[in-house]
């Protein structure tokens, strides 16, 4: 396990991948092939909606490793009124943000039910995409606020339009969204649909047993994966140090950028921390250098995730005690 996930849903276990095939060395050559093939495929798809051939390649690479990187100052914007060019966007980044493992089953046609994590993320692109039409009211198109809530939801971080002037509620959606993040085995960043589906789940687990009692038996399972209390426990410490920082970042950028508001920092940190990309005007080559360093800060500790930070430390530590015991007990050797 590996901050509550289980390592082969990260991708490796004792140093062997999720079983795309029997051993390591297919496994590795599988996942290389999956990868050069949806690159191949979303190259083509790009190409055929619109895009010129080197913007097609570049925003299949950037879309499938949910980047969020372009060619254009404008981002996907560029591209606006270009709806198939949007469209292809929208399922690349989705193919991006979901679990390989799931989608070389898929293709290799392996009859497999559709895992948890896909129908989650699915399900909450449409909760999103309801919940932003009701809140934005008409003010943006259908299109875009897809576009976005896809975006933020699998942390690539495309933009169609400024959100500088975006309705508050939006961003907020927008904030929840990339703190969820995508699958786990993907490239997706955030906390990870798994442990987001890990800690519902435990609020229902628990419920049940408050209601029926302690000695009331729970199938404690995710997506096929029995659940342990330990497992629970990494999961929701990785969760709510995933809050803390966000919480501390975003007070650190109110402070530092003059004029900005309390969503916008809350935006930003959110971004960088959950390795998206999106913004909403703070970030920028303008940016003075204290915010950056936050922003770095952010991006650093979410992309290697929280608990690799910490365990380092403690890595340190152990190896000085050890040494010194080792020192004295020489010492102490040599004495006697």
């Amino acid at each position: 396990r590996l901050g509550g996930i289980p390592a082969h849903l990260v991708g490796f276990a004792e140093g062997r991948f999720e079983r795309l095939e029997p051993s390591i060395a297919h496994s590795v050559r599988a996942l290389f092939g999956l990868y050069v093939a949806l690159t191949f495929f979303f190259t083509v798809l790009f190409y055929v909606s619109g895009m010129p051939a080197n913007d097609a390649l570049y925003h299949a690479l950037t879309a499938l490793s949910t980047g969020g990187f372009s060619s254009h100052n404008d981002s996907l914007g560029y591209y606006r009124t270009a709806i198939a060019v949007l469209l292809a966007t929208v399922l690349a980044m989705s193919i991006g943000a979901w679990n390989y493992a799931d989608l070389y089953a898929l293709l290799k046609g392996i009859p497999r039910k559709m895992s948890d994590e896909i129908n989650a993320y699915i399900g909450i692109v449409a909760i999103g995409l309801v919940l932003s039409l009701v809140l934005v009211s008409g003010r943006l198109p259908v299109l875009d606020i897809l576009f976005y809530v896809v975006s933020a939801l699998s942390t690539t971080g495309f933009q169609v339009s400024s959100l500088s002037h975006a309705p508050a509620a939006l961003k907020y959606v927008l904030v929840l969204l990339m703190f969820v993040g995508g699958s786990a085995f993907s490239t997706a960043g955030g906390v990870k649909l798994y442990r987001v589906m890990v800690l519902a789940k435990s609020v229902k687990w628990s419920s049940a047993r408050i209601i029926y009692g302690p000695d009331y038996y729970v199938a404690r399972k995710v997506g096929g994966t029995i659940v342990s209390e330990e497992e629970i426990v990494k999961v929701a410490s990785v969760f709510f140090l995933f809050a803390i920082l966000q919480a501390v970042g975003a007070l650190l950028l109110l402070y530092l950028v003059p004029g900005a508001s309390l969503v916008d920092a809350l935006f930003e940190a959110t971004s960088a921390l959950c390795t998206v990309g999106l913004s909403v005007g703070i970030t920028g080559a303008n940016l003075h250098m204290a915010p950056k360093l936050v922003l770095m800060a952010l991006m650093t500790l979410g992309r290697l995730e929280i608990h690799t930070f910490m365990l380092v430390p403690v890595l340190i530590v152990h190896s000085i005690r050890e040494e010194v015991y080792h020192i004295a007990h020489g010492r102490y050797v040599g004495l006697s």
